[in-house]
């Protein structure tokens, strides 16, 4: 479960590009494959006051916890590492003390988190920021799904009749693709499925919003992410009147065409 519980943050896009004959492979099935990924990093700040041993522990548990995610980490020293790309991000942690960490998305959102100095259990603190990162009961859902040809993520609103409209777009949506999967260069067996979240279920996964772009405390109006592959994300999230059958089944559609993507054909 570890070694996938984190590609649903991986907001990597791939496109197919044009050309005269059809790849073996389609851009469903390049989803699946790690080509030059986009890595999130872990930034752990520290200065001379932090004893070695803190840092050693943290280096321990950040790899034990993180080594089958797509997060890298880097300790950057707040005063002997000056230009390190890393000190970009400090500000967004406003430490009184040190350590501390900043997670970076590839789309550059930023996740700050404190030690707590006066915490008897370092190491579960920890633990406990970290496993928020790895795994949730509604990313284990999305990866259930990955068999599928794709995961329509539907974030309800708090305008329950906005949000009933939208639903009942995105299975229409995805009537029509089941209808025309037989006309794809490549299809599969099992087809789009829907996911909804509620507005409580959203809250209570913050993490997941966060590498989408979207905010716990914005869920006014709907907004739909399609997800392949390892859970990639095609196209970007839909919000609100953006949600319409028309863009959402040439999303879809996408993702059973072909894709000439390069990949040794040996």
């Amino acid at each position: 479960m570890r070694r996938f519980s984190f590609y649903m943050l991986s907001l990597i896009l791939v496109l197919s590009c044009v050309e005269a004959r059809a790849c073996r492979y389609s851009v469903r099935e390049v989803g699946f494959v790690d080509l030059n990924p986009s890595r999130y990093m872990l930034y752990v700040y520290v200065d001379d006051g932090v004893p070695a041993d803190v840092i050693t522990l943290v280096k321990r548990v950040v790899f034990l916890t993180l080594m089958d995610t797509p997060i890298d980490m880097e300790v950057v020293h707040v005063e002997e590492d000056a230009g390190h790309l890393g000190l970009e991000y400090l500000a967004k942690g406003n430490f009184e003390t040190y350590p501390g960490m900043v997670m970076v998305s590839p789309d550059g959102y930023t996740w700050p988190w404190a030690f707590d100095v006066s915490s008897t259990d370092l190491k579960a603190d920890l633990e406990a920021f970290l496993a928020s990162f790895t795994t949730s009961p509604l990313r284990a859902q999305i990866l259930k799904n990955l068999p599928h040809f794709c995961t329509v993520l539907y974030f309800e609103s708090t305008d329950v009749g906005s949000s009933k409209a939208t639903e009942t777009i995105i299975k229409e949506s995805i009537d029509t693709v089941i209808l025309h999967m037989p006309d794809m260069d490549k299809a599969t067996e099992l087809p789009p499925v829907l996911l909804k979240v509620s507005v409580e279920e959203a809250k209570q996964d913050p993490v997941l919003l966060w590498s989408l772009g979207l905010d716990v405390e914005d869920l006014d109006i709907p907004r739909v992410a399609v997800l392949f592959g390892k859970a990639r994300r095609m196209g970007a999230v839909l919000r609100g009147d953006r949600i319409n059958k028309e863009e959402l089944v040439k999303v879809m559609g996408l993702i059973g065409a072909s894709c000439e993507c390069g990949l040794d054909r040996k």
